[in-house]
């Protein structure tokens, strides 16, 4: 029975694979936010450099206007040249003067946006976004598209924007109607002021809001961009068969695996010292390397099949045989193949291994 609602989290690979097409929980309000903040900090902290600047540039550009006019004014067709000379170069000389003032300015705030990107989702480089696709021209998936849940909260967002920028200024601008009629009598140095700290106050105040909807638009994006990972019962299937094989494979190579693992431990029953049994269920094969190995250590060791093969590998390559049953299944719980025994083993394995050297005169040491 197919299952519709998406109720399972995305796997590493969907994830992996998003991130390959370029769908990563990003949001754009955040970074214009960063470039304003940044744009704030900077006249916070060379607002004194850059009124002096721009009152340089305007009142230079002031005191041009009467010679400019009583040139006009003469009416000769070499004045008139000279005048729209002037004016030409007077013009080009600001534009690159005022470049130079927002020049350093522009630069910074594209290096942080580029920063609130990569600190959001990293570096991804994807073509996916840009190749056509015959989906992206079906009327049906444009209708849904267009009133879908993330168009609705971008065409909510644009609109807050809207008024919390209108309203900022509006409320701004009423505290300082009061004050504009007195502008006629300030000079220009006093007007430029007056203007700047106007237009900083609605900026400030601008800021602030837009630092809270870039965080409500950041949670809500990674929100989103978790939901449309989300997978059906069919798609999570899906996804653990591409990850990790069909079920009946990994089964398989499962089992495949055992049976290598088991293969190996076998061969190395012959080179045991000797072989502990139940003496029907259970069968452990130790070995003692005085000189590799601080105390004897467990080669093979298994249950009911594998332990008759072991026994019958061990009569076969005359591997002493030992029936000890609480001994057998003491070390048969505790220790793993390739592990060496607990000393708790140590005083009743020595005598076994030195009844077994006694036997067939080894002349391995017996352990203290």
């Amino acid at each position: 029975m197919r299952d519709p609602e998406r109720r399972f989290p995305a796997t590493p690979r969907r994830r992996r694979e998003a991130r390959r097409r370029g769908q990563v929980a990003k949001s754009i309000e955040l970074s214009s936010v960063a470039v304003l903040v940044l744009v704030l900090l900077m006249l916070l902290l060379y607002s004194r450099s850059v009124y002096t600047n721009i009152l340089a540039l305007f009142t230079s550009s002031f005191e041009k206007i009467p010679y400019v006019a009583d040139v006009v004014r003469s009416e000769t067709a070499q004045n008139t040249d000279a005048a729209l000379k002037y004016i030409s170069s007077s013009t080009t000389s600001m534009l690159i003067k005022s470049g130079y003032l927002v020049l350093p300015i522009l630069l910074m705030a594209f290096v942080v946006a580029m920063l609130a990107n990569i600190v959001q989702v990293g570096v991804v480089f994807s073509s996916y976004p840009v190749i056509p696709r015959m989906e992206r021209i079906n009327p049906v998936n444009g209708l849904r598209r267009i009133f879908s849940l993330r168009s609705l909260f971008e065409l909510a967002k644009a609109l807050l924007k809207i008024a919390i920028i209108s309203y900022v200024g509006y409320v701004t601008i009423k505290a300082k109607v009061p004050e504009l009629p007195y502008l006629s009598d300030m000079g220009i140095a006093p007007t430029i002021g007056y203007i700047a700290n106007a237009s900083f106050q609605i900026f400030f105040r601008t800021c602030i809001a837009l630092v809270i909807l870039a965080i409500i638009d950041y949670l809500y994006q990674r929100w989103d961009y978790e939901k449309s990972l989300m997978m059906t019962l069919r798609e999570f299937r899906e996804e653990l068969r591409a990850t990790e094989g069909d079920p009946h494979m990994r089964a398989r190579i499962r089992s495949m695996q055992r049976e290598i693992s088991r293969r190996r431990m076998l061969q190395r029953v012959p080179e045991a010292d000797v072989v502990l049994t139940n003496p029907v269920h259970l069968a452990v094969a130790l070995k003692y390397e005085p000189s590799e190995r601080n105390a004897p250590f467990v080669v093979a060791k298994g249950a009911r099949l594998i332990a008759e093969k072991i026994k019958r590998i061990a009569v076969e390559s005359r591997v002493p045989i030992v029936e000890n049953p609480p001994l057998t299944q003491a070390i048969y719980k505790a220790v793993d193949i390739d592990e060496e025994i607990p000393e708790e083993f140590y005083e009743a394995v020595a005598e076994i291994l030195a009844y077994v050297y006694a036997m067939t005169n080894s002349p391995k040491l017996a352990i203290a």
